[in-house]
């Protein structure tokens, strides 16, 4: 595609045009050609091209994209057989290794005592494609995350007969996990190489050195989004602990107990994709087509926010008897 010239982008909406699949810009059929227009005027571009110069910072994102290897629907020699409808594919490598173990007890210490233990571990270390965060767009143009995760749980319980009638069984328990993701950009250093100049919503000194990248949506679906959330650690937790104290006094059987729990967890927040290294969508209502509203630099909405990292965690606990 020429500088200004939209026709492959012109062409690939002709074509999602039920029955329109072999149409052209050339020999549309019956099929409707949207024009481009011009949003300073609102007159058409000729030729489906925007004489103007590309906005700088679409041309610092446009680097990131890979030329076509795949002729869209074109693709399959037959015209009976339809060929897909995106003309890039690639293979995207997502290695990974785990370890793990695990180690149990059962022991009756003395005639009071008994002791069971379970502890269970797990280490994952592996690439992910980059939509981990969910909320951000999927895309084969920025590099995989890498992620470090630790699952780890301990259980251990500690019965003591004082008597036939008397039982204390004390139980203490924990699961953790911790995960650490990586992404080889800062969104701060991206900010800057795309020339972005953000005044509204942004504040990179929260975080300088996050690894992240701007998230560039358009949603006429003519191109592939980019975009990166920032990655970071997630922790989370529970440690429990518990007494019951077991009383058989004829008829009846009393409990009585304490149960004590901490629950914690660490993350990123997140609002929307790359929220705060700024969120751009381009959906065509000023050319006609998202691409094209991008080209000139023109986002419909984009949204900012500097997001703290979330450290919660509470304490729970309560006691409780009953007679059955």
């Amino acid at each position: 595609m020429l500088a200004g010239d939209l026709t492959p982008v012109v062409t690939a909406a002709l074509e999602s045009q039920t029955g329109c699949s072999t149409a052209t810009v050339q020999d549309p059929g019956n099929c409707t050609i949207t024009p481009v227009i011009n949003p300073f005027t609102g007159a058409n571009y000729s030729n489906y091209t925007i004489p103007t110069a590309v906005n700088s910072v679409a041309a610092a994102v446009l680097v990131y994209y890979p030329l076509p290897n795949v002729q869209g629907p074109n693709y399959y020699p037959l015209p009976s057989v339809a060929g897909p409808g995106y003309n890039y594919q690639t293979l995207v490598p997502i290695p990974s290794n785990s370890d793990g173990a695990d180690v149990r007890i059962d022991q009756v210490l003395t005639a009071k005592q008994q002791v069971y233990g379970r502890f269970s571990w797990k280490q994952v270390n592996l690439q992910e494609f980059n939509d981990d965060t969910v909320i951000s767009p999927a895309n084969f143009f920025l590099p995989n995350d890498t992620a470090s995760e630790q699952n780890l749980s301990l259980l251990i319980s500690y019965n003591y007969t004082f008597s036939p009638k008397l039982l204390n069984e004390f139980c203490f328990g924990l699961t953790h996990f911790n995960e650490n993701e990586t992404f080889p950009m800062e969104g701060a250093t991206a900010i800057s190489q795309l020339g972005l100049v953000l005044n509204n919503g942004i504040n990179l000194a929260a975080h300088p050195t996050g690894q992240a990248f701007p998230t560039f949506n358009f949603s006429d679906g003519t191109i592939q989004g980019i975009g990166q959330g920032r990655v970071g650690t997630t922790i989370s937790g529970n440690t429990q602990f518990t007494d019951n104290l077991t009383r058989i006094m004829g008829r009846h059987t009393l409990r009585f107990g304490v149960d004590v729990r901490r629950e914690l967890y660490n993350a990123p927040m997140f609002y929307a994709p790359s929220d705060e290294y700024g969120d751009f969508t381009f959906n065509g209502s000023l050319t006609n087509y998202s691409f094209g509203d991008f080209y000139l630099g023109l986002p419909q909405t984009f949204f900012a926010i500097t997001s703290p990292q979330i450290n919660a965690y509470s304490w729970h606990w309560g006691i409780y008897g009953q007679d059955e």
